[in-house]
């Protein structure tokens, strides 16, 4: 922009230069360098005003859900569909995502022609991106005037927090002989049987029992138990005053030559993005063994996610997580407090925090109290660049019998992470350990 202004500027004054030198002198050489220059300019603009018309760009993202550390790749298409070359478009990719690509300068793009390329993203952090706008700027052959046009973005990317795989986390362990759950009929087929009842209009033809209903000479159904699993809640402290962290290091990436196993992305040197890492890592795995699970964070407005189990589930767990926030108030045991209370019998909570108060224990208390089983993921917040220390909150969990997971910055969470079963004889009560 500045250099197409000298360059106008230049001109102008070359053009008032020839007229005041002919009306001085008289001399023909300053009409003919009036005349050139005055040409030059209306030229310059004239093909300028027509240098986007017919121009349009096609953004189309191979994947739109993507995981912190891929890259994925976008497809730009030019199209010419006018009737004059474009001489030379600059393609700017104005996407918040960071170090996105797809900036590029197209040259002699010919009437009723097309032109494509791909770009490749590298996914920093996580959360929800539009791909655009993208912005175009064509002109004159020498850069006098030019013309923009603001394409606005058609699609949205996702990007999920990255997720590790938990190779040392062991299946979550059944309850304990004396706690009962809650048992009700269900309709889905499960491997436990309850009785018979007659048939009704809507039951399957799988669920008839043959034998019963030759014995009774009318329809006769099998009723089916919802099988009794220990149920997950991950609780996960998003308070905004209690988080800390160092800024990423810059990395400069140009998008080209680098392939997918090449590049290595580390978690941000932050305690929410750790703590998002391994509550989506948790949700997955534990999801793969088919455990219901549940998701529960302390931010301004909580948020709360029943527990369920399937595909579905992990998908709106991951969702939530993509887009969390460190903006709550309250403090995370209010949270655990409130939750806790209408947390069923012998159900299993994974607490993740950087907190080092110790009203965190009185939460802890509660929750043993009403037989709500905690393994804390504890941050450590000096690793991360705070000033306090949870040390000894850890000292005070392990000597109450609860399981606490200490993770460091810089610490491969998919190794870190472990949930072993023991249990405290003296109270009889579970505690989860995390292996050394």
């Amino acid at each position: 922009m500045r250099l197409a202004r000298a360059g106008r500027a230049a001109l102008l004054v070359l053009l008032m230069l020839g007229v005041f030198g002919w009306a001085v002198s008289g001399a023909e050489y300053f009409l003919r360098l009036a005349y050139l220059t005055a040409l030059l300019l209306l030229g310059s603009a004239f093909w300028a005003r027509q240098a986007l018309r017919g121009i349009s760009l096609q953004r189309t993202a191979r994947l739109l859900r993507a995981t912190v550390g891929e890259i994925i790749e976008e497809r730009f298409e030019v199209i010419n569909a006018g009737r004059w070359p474009c001489l030379w478009l600059e393609i700017r990719n104005q996407s918040s995502l960071p170090l996105a690509g797809g900036s590029r300068l197209v040259t002699n793009l010919g009437p009723h022609h097309r032109r494509f390329y791909t770009a490749r993203h590298l996914l920093l952090e996580r959360g929800l991106y539009p791909l655009g706008p993208t912005l175009l700027t064509s002109g004159d052959l020498f850069g006098l005037f030019l013309r923009h046009r603001l394409v606005p973005a058609a699609e949205r990317l996702l990007v999920l927090p990255m997720l590790f795989d938990l190779p040392h986390f062991s299946t979550v362990p059944s309850p304990l002989p004396g706690v009962r759950l809650a048992r009700r009929n269900t309709a889905d087929l499960t491997p436990q049987t309850t009785g018979l009842r007659e048939y009704m209009p809507g039951d399957p033809l799988k669920r008839i029992h043959w034998p019963a209903t030759a014995r009774y000479h009318r329809l006769m159904a099998k009723e089916f138990e919802q099988e009794s699993e220990a149920t997950v809640w991950i609780f996960l402290d998003a308070q905004r005053a209690i988080q800390t962290g160092r800024p990423r290091s810059p990395l400069t990436w140009d998008g080209r030559g680098w392939r997918a196993e090449e590049v290595t992305v580390r978690l941000a040197e932050d305690t929410l993005e750790y703590a998002v890492s391994a509550a989506a890592s948790l949700a997955r795995c534990l999801l793969r063994q088919r455990c219901p699970v549940g998701l529960a964070c302390s931010t301004a407005r909580p948020v709360i996610l029943p527990p369920d189990r399937g595909d579905r589930q992990v998908d709106r767990i991951l969702e939530t997580l993509a887009l969390l926030q460190a903006d709550g108030e309250l403090p995370f045991e209010s949270l655990v407090f409130q939750q806790g209370r209408f947390l069923s019998r012998g159900s299993h909570l994974i607490l993740i925090t950087p907190t080092a108060r110790q009203s965190f224990l009185v939460a802890i208390e509660d929750l043993l109290e009403r037989r709500l089983y905690p393994l804390v993921v504890l941050l450590d917040v000096q690793s991360f660049g705070g000033t306090r220390s949870n040390q000894e909150l850890a000292l005070a969990l392990r000597q109450r019998g609860v399981a606490v997971c200490q993770v460091r910055c810089g610490d491969d969470l998919g190794q870190v992470l472990r949930w072993e079963k023991s249990f405290r004889a003296s109270e009889g009560l579970p505690a989860m350990r995390p292996g050394a």
